[in-house]
């Protein structure tokens, strides 16, 4: 290769970073105006192809004009029409980068054409096709150029096809780069704009360079070359094979490899967005997934050209090759898959499960595992491009043909790429799924590998029939190979075990991962949804990632809807980005006042989840003035004419791919200036898995537009940002405090936990601060921009260790409350805090629950709910010994307590001190003999204690003294059951469970007894009414896993089994049920 020859490969290599650069930024720009939806993404992706595909196709159309109308010419002027196709190289260069210069000016000239076809989320139909006239316009003539670069360098370089091979390699190579760079180091660290000017100084350097090499004299044409460089003298044995070759190979098959290559194009591009989709639930939807994806596929597929670059040179027969590598693809595809699928989401929790775990690390082994599982597949996918151009061209055609097939192959490429891309988005997976869309692509693969195999070893009729049959036997093999495929593992796939492995205090992973039923799962074109029921509770997932539950984030869901349109007063119209569950759209129509919402979704999927939370979201979506937009909220501001009184912004976190948009500057001016005089924003962030920095970057970048804003935590890792659009936010506080039980506001907070004679204090109370606040937390914090979006690159950092308590540092600040917070917390009585601890306790926040149950007990010490509320939470805290401690500072402060040391001794029970339980309810027995409740505690130990001999007269007591209470009932049962008087423990516990369905500790004790005397039917009804109960109680679980063991339910009883280790992780029962029925399971 001459020095002039190996300079054009770097540069062409540079051409190929360029391209991928501007590839990724411009999607990334586009899709901030027309929306991070597939539709969006697929409109830019196909216009940005199609452009390469027309520029190629134009390009060889006219290269081979030019070529043909020169024959007969002298040398001369063949070295001018050389020099003149380096200058249109270059020519072409400059032309990209002053396209990508222009671009974002552009972009912004096209926003008032954007808003028409919008027409506030009304014309889908033609929004979707301003969106394809837009960027076509704007990325049509730049890709075009990109894309006419490769037949003319092919023509200018090549001397038989495997040189044009070479240089799609080297592009690819460079493309490669271009991926790293822009995920790993320049988006990141520099921002959109300056990676632009890299890319534009790549372009600039490639065009110059090119030029430059135009200049260079060269006095014979290449078909000199090629004759100047035989040996002279004694030929060498390379020589000679080559001298030799042509009369050994076919014919040159056009169309063959057209057809070949488009399918490859095809498939290629639907194993990418499926291994995307795929990825994202496998090692988490972040920004660094999709930059690694990208990388290990378009790396692969570099070292795969240059493999069949190789390759194309010395066979004899490339066509079989082809079609070796299009079935060889297929199967190394769907075996990936399957991998991916069922066993890489166990290796990935155990990587992250490592208390020693550091992100640098985690992102370096998931880039090399990755990189190595598609390794296989994308070899075959990337040497089929250069194989396709020896199979198109041979190796005896002129060398001024080589940049016309070159063109035709990979325009031919491009369109099935494209065709793939679109399929794949909008067809196969919505319809079909991952799994079946892997299958789909690779059955076409292997299927047309076969067809190439049988053409290319065909001849002659009868000749032919031993190839077809070697091709159909091929083909029958593959499909075969990839329908036999195991099936892939749902529940492990959408248990975010990326994210959640390290919070399960499980020995057993895959047990926990896997734990509860799926309710609902669908593969969309975006995301996967999912629902699944757990021990009571419902829970809704992205790719994984928790978004809403009718659980412990209840309270937040309800105060985004609720807080804002009781701070506002008058909200008649809001804007709700991000449906989740439903229940905050609900919450906001529940003061009354509101008459128009738009809900924002992206993903229909999410839509259809959401109906499984009917009984929450009361039915929102089917309520008046209610409308539902399918699209991206953040288009929806910029786009939409309307103005709202309220904008709720509830996205995911920001460390998932694309929601970072939703945090930045120009978001929120966008949201400001679709409100109304007066009118609020209210923004979700989250306090847990988060640097400080980038929380404070956050807070930061609100106020930067939100100057009058104010910060409530609630919970233990909710942070509601709301802000005004008017002069001051403190109105909007008195406003809520006169107002804030209008409509059905209270019912609302009721159920959350929310006492309404304590209502006003509990709001109130997770007030964090004001504008003074929010400048004082944000301090010299980096404002985020669509231009540098840090936080998209440093937030999943985050994810991995345990959670960090960046509410704690909010809660510090010298906070200046308005006069109603002041006053609220001025005026807490007991009740208040209690009712404080009741909203914080069913929010899941055990630490904060603890300290208002315990305020509560230090104002009074006698009440019993914040004694009972305060152990619960102190389990859940684990606070458990500082809780014994204190009750026993207490009770000996007040020898006269009882209620004090009914609560010491649950907590000494609690404990495995029963000596010390049945001393201190003895104790408060003696202090309060006409009060139920310590004869009660005294029966709960002797029960569990199993001492029948002492429980039995006490149970009689207790039932004569207070027959009406369904617990003496209970314990008479309990001390019946212990005697071994089962039939009797039966007629005594079904009093109250006819009485009380709702009572699980009896249901429990009836599935027991009945259990016992071989009464199946009645003790599954009863345990399964225990868990309808109260479904956090892992005992039932216990009971009911070892009933579906006896009754050979294996997969019940693990599922039963699995769900009490979910909830107490050191069930020593559980464990050993679980051991024996997966030992009992045929497939073991």
């Amino acid at each position: 290769m001459t020095s002039a020859r190996r300079v054009f490969v770097l540069l062409y290599t540079a051409s190929g970073a360029a391209a991928l650069l501007y590839e990724v930024a411009w999607t990334r720009l586009l899709t901030l105006q027309l929306g991070h939806t597939v539709a969006a993404a697929s409109t830019v992706l196909a216009a940005f192809m199609g452009g390469l595909a027309l520029g190629a196709w134009l390009a060889g159309s006219f290269d081979s004009l030019a070529l043909s109308s020169s024959k007969g010419e002298l040398a001369q002027d063949r070295r001018f029409d050389r020099a003149s196709g380096l200058r249109t190289y270059a020519a072409l260069e400059i032309v990209v980068a002053v396209a990508a210069l222009m671009l974002p000016f552009a972009l912004a000239a096209s926003v008032p054409a954007l808003a028409w076809a919008y027409a506030d989320g009304t014309a889908a139909a033609r929004f979707g096709v301003a969106r394809v006239v837009i960027s076509l316009a704007l990325l049509g003539i730049p890709a075009a150029a990109m894309g006419a670069t490769f037949p003319i360098a092919a023509n200018w370089y090549a001397r038989a096809s495997a040189d044009a091979g070479l240089l799609y390699a080297t592009n690819t190579a460079g493309a490669a780069i271009g991926a790293i760079g822009a995920g790993f180091l320049l988006i990141p660290a520099l921002g959109l704009r300056a990676t632009t000017w890299i890319s534009v100084s790549l372009n600039v350097i490639a065009g110059a360079g090119a030029w430059w090499l135009s200049t260079k004299p060269t006095p014979i044409t290449a078909e000199v070359e090629e004759r100047a460089e035989k040996p002279k003298g004694k030929p060498k044995k390379e020589f000679l094979r080559t001298q030799r070759a042509p009369r050994l190979l076919p014919s040159a098959m056009p169309r063959l490899a057209l057809i070949a290559v488009a399918i490859s194009g095809f498939t290629a591009l639907v194993y990418e967005v499926a291994w995307t989709r795929l990825l994202a639930l496998v090692i988490g939807p972040t920004t660094y997934a999709f930059a690694t994806m990208a990388a290990a596929f378009i790396s692969g597929l570099a070292i795969g050209s240059a493999l069949g670059t190789r390759l194309a040179r010395r066979a004899s027969q490339p066509a079989v090759w082809l079609a070796l590598m299009l079935v060889v693809g297929a199967v190394a595809a769907v075996g990936a898959a399957w991998f991916a699928a069922t066993r890489m989401p166990l290796l990935v929790a155990a990587e992250v499960a490592d208390p020693a775990v550091v992100f640098g690390r985690v992102v370096a082994t998931q880039a090399i595992a990755v990189g190595l599982l598609l390794l296989p597949m994308t070899l075959a996918l990337g040497a089929t491009f250069p194989l396709a151009l020896a199979v198109a061209a041979g190796r005896t055609i002129a060398s001024r043909d080589i940049g016309r097939g070159a063109a035709r192959v990979y325009a031919a490429n491009t369109v099935g790429a494209i065709a793939g891309a679109l399929t794949a988005g909008f067809v196969l997976i919505p319809r079909l799924g991952l799994r079946t869309t892997f299958d789909a692509a690779a059955i076409l693969a292997a299927s047309a590998g076969a067809g190439c195999l049988a053409i290319a070893l065909g001849g002659p009729r009868k000749a032919a029939l031993r190839p077809i049959g070697l091709a159909t036997a091929l083909a029958a093999a593959a499909i075969v190979a990839i329908l036999l495929m195991p099936s892939w593992d749902r529940e492990l796939l959408s248990s975010g075990a990326y994210k959640y492995a390290p919070y399960l205090a499980s020995a057993d992973l895959e047990t926990a991962l896997r734990a509860g039923r799926l309710e609902y799962y669908k593969e969309g074109a975006a995301s996967t949804v999912s629902v699944r029921q757990l021990t009571g509770t419902l829970s809704l997932a992205i790719d994984g990632k928790v978004d809403a539950s009718n659980a412990g984030d209840m309270l937040t869901q309800r105060l985004l809807g609720l807080l804002p349109v009781l701070l506002h007063g008058r909200a008649q119209d809001i804007c709700i980005i991000g449906l989740g569950s439903g229940v905050t759209v609900d919450s906001a129509l529940a003061p009354g006042g509101v008459r128009h919402v738009d809900v924002v979704e992206i993903s229909p999927e999410v839509v259809e989840a959401s109906r499984l939370f009917e009984r929450e979201n009361g039915r929102a979506l089917s309520k008046p003035g209610v409308r539902l937009i399918v699209g991206d909220g953040r288009s929806h501001l910029l786009l939409t004419p309307r103005r709202y009184d309220v904008i709720v912004s509830e996205p995911s976190n920001p460390w998932m791919s694309g929601v970072a948009a939703l945090f930045t500057r120009e978001f929120f001016q966008a949201a400001r200036s679709r409100l109304n005089p007066g009118g609020l924003l209210c923004q979700w962030a989250h306090t847990y898995d988060i640097s400080a920095a980038d929380l404070q970057s956050i807070v930061r970048t609100f106020a930067s537009v939100f100057p009058q804003g104010t910060m409530w935590l609630v919970g233990e890792g909710d942070l509601l940002l709301i802000g005004t659009a008017g002069e001051s936010v403190a109105p909007h506080i008195e406003r809520m405090a006169r107002e804030w039980r209008a409509g059905t506001a209270s019912a609302a907070l009721t159920s959350v936990g929310i006492d309404e004679a304590a209502a006003l204090f509990d709001l109130l109370s997770l007030y964090a601060g004001g504008p003074r606040e929010l400048e004082q937390y944000g301090n010299s914090a980096v404002v985020q921009s669509d231009d540098q979006m840090a936080l998209e690159y440093s937030a999943p950092r985050g994810i991995y260790g345990r959670s960090m308590d960046n509410a704690s540092a909010i809660r510090a600040l010298a906070v200046d409350p308005p006069p109603p917070v002041r006053a609220a917390l001025d005026g807490a009585t007991d009740a208040s805090w209690t009712s404080r601890g009741a909203m914080l306790l069913k929010a899941e926040a055990y630490g904060l629950a603890y300290d208002a149950y315990r305020r509560a007990v230090t104002l009074n010490a006698r009440n019993a709910d914040a004694l009972a509320g305060l152990s619960e939470a102190a389990a859940g805290a684990r606070k458990q010994t500082e809780e014994l401690e204190w009750l026993r500072s207490v009770a000996a402060r007040d020898p006269a307590n009882a209620a004090v040391r009914i609560e010491l001794s649950r907590v000494l029970a609690a404990g495995g001190d029963l000596e010390g339980a049945v001393a201190a309810a003895t104790e408060a027995v003696r202090l309060a003999p006409n009060d139920p409740r310590g004869a009660e505690q005294l029966a709960s130990v002797l029960a569990d204690a199993g001492d029948a001999d002492r429980l039995a007269p006490l149970a009689d007591s207790l039932v004569a003294r207070f027959p009406d209470r369904p617990d003496a009932h209970y314990y008479r049962a309990s001390a019946l059951f212990i005697r071994g008087k089962t039939d009797d423990a039966i007629t005594e516990i079904r009093r109250v469970t006819d009485g009380y369905p709702a009572h699980a500790r009896a249901q429990n004790l009836l599935g027991a007894a009945c259990g016992t005397l071989g009464r199946r039917d009645c003790a599954r009804a009863a345990f399964e009414a225990s868990v309808r109960a109260n479904p956090r109680d892992s005992s039932t679980y216990v009971n009911l896993g070892v009933f579906y063991l006896e009754s050979g339910n294996l997969q019940a009883a693990t599922e039963s089994f699995a769900d009490a280790l979910s909830l107490d992780p050191s069930s020593v029962p559980a464990r050993n049920g679980l051991a024996q029925a997966r030992a009992a399971s045929p497939k073991n």
